[in-house]
């Protein structure tokens, strides 16, 4: 099994500004995501640096939705790999690259956390579907891992 994190330890991946129009906006609003290669608290300073270095004059309102996360090899992780390839015959690939995870909220409790879940690239969107085979699939899958999960 192979592991992978994104490459990037973290990435802007919205910026609103105040004024569309305007070169200097009264606010703006950044949604970073960032991988377990740091922690919030050196992005705020990484990120103060950058404003003070460029003698900017600025106010930072930080709210931190979850800390990021890495569930390490174990009993599920293992199961959800087995039943993947059991059923598909796709070797699974372990990757954080997925976007921003529930699971954040739930990996801090100390448990093991995995997200199996179809193709989606129309998420989030008016038009979000996924494909009905993908679902047939997916049941099974989990059906699988469940059966593993209870029979060790």
């Amino acid at each position: 099994t192979k592991r992978r994190a994104e490459r990037t330890p973290y990435r802007t991946t919205r910026l609103e500004s105040s004024s569309a129009l305007r070169f200097v906006s009264r606010t703006c609003r950044s949604y970073l995501r960032f991988s377990t290669a740091l922690t919030d608290q050196i992005l705020r300073e990484r990120t103060e640096a950058i404003l003070d270095r460029h003698g900017l004059d600025y106010e930072l309102d930080w709210k931190l939705s979850g800390q990021a996360f890495l569930t390490a090899e174990g009993a599920l992780v293992e199961a959800a790999v087995a039943s993947i390839l059991e059923i598909t015959g796709i070797e699974t690939e372990l990757s954080t690259a997925g976007g921003t995870s529930d699971g954040r909220f739930i990996a801090p409790m100390g448990t093991q956390v995995v997200e199996i879940g179809p193709v989606n690239a129309t998420i989030h969107q008016v038009d979000e579907n996924v494909n009905i085979a993908d679902l047939d699939i997916l049941t099974s899958i989990y059906q699988r891992l469940l059966a593993k999960l209870f029979t060790q």
